[in-house]
């Protein structure tokens, strides 16, 4: 017990929550994080909640609210009514390739210089190609912010091989907001110049 899960609002809105128990069709959570104590949903309305895995995709259930508990602090009792749908959608826009970045393994004094493969506010593919970094590893990820560098722990969800023989680690992290918006202007502003560099190679 005790996984992560969030509950998805209006929009792109969620709310953090945790797993509190599960037995069949009977699920509780506690009381989400910025929802469950100020406007918790009528009893009977069904809604989804959802976990993210590898790169970020997720997996959503739907449920239905059965009733919240009284003592402190709050659980929510749902009932599952429907089945675990894959949302292989990514969450976030993706680009940056080529921006460099600092990793460290936590706690070790083993450190990486490395380029982007690609980048996200919600984590990083990049090399790895002494092959340092191992699926559940905590690392430190250092990353050049325009004038400033962000400092995120992140943690490696998966590791692959390339075609041509390269190791690739993906590693996810979550920011705060002031953050993600740095991550998601340096993606943009790669973006654009990507397409300036694309349609001056066409005009010559």
């Amino acid at each position: 017990m005790n996984g992560l899960l969030y509950v998805a609002g209006s929009g792109d809105a969620s709310y953090k929550t945790r797993v509190e128990d599960l037995e069949g069709t009977a699920l509780t959570i506690a009381a989400p994080i910025g929802a469950g104590d100020v406007e918790p949903p009528e009893e009977g309305a069904e809604f989804q909640v959802f976990w993210t895995n590898t790169t970020r995709n997720r997996s959503i259930l739907p449920v239905r609210l059965v009733g919240i508990t009284k003592e402190s602090p709050k659980r929510w009792q749902l009932e599952i009514v429907g089945d675990v749908v894959r949302d292989t959608r990514r969450r976030f826009v993706r680009g940056a390739h080529g921006t460099p970045i600092h990793l460290a393994a936590a706690g070790s004094s083993r450190s990486l210089e490395i380029e982007v493969v690609d980048l996200s506010e919600g984590g990083v593919r990049c090399h790895d190609p002494e092959r340092m970094f191992q699926i559940g590893d905590l690392v430190a990820v250092s990353l050049p912010l325009g004038a400033v560098r962000t400092d995120q722990i992140g943690v490696v969800h998966a590791t692959r091989d390339t075609d041509d023989g390269l190791a690739e680690i993906v590693l996810t992290y979550e920011p705060e907001e002031r953050v993600a918006q740095l991550i998601r202007q340096l993606v943009y502003s790669w973006e654009i110049e990507q397409r300036r560099r694309e349609r001056d190679l066409a005009d010559r």
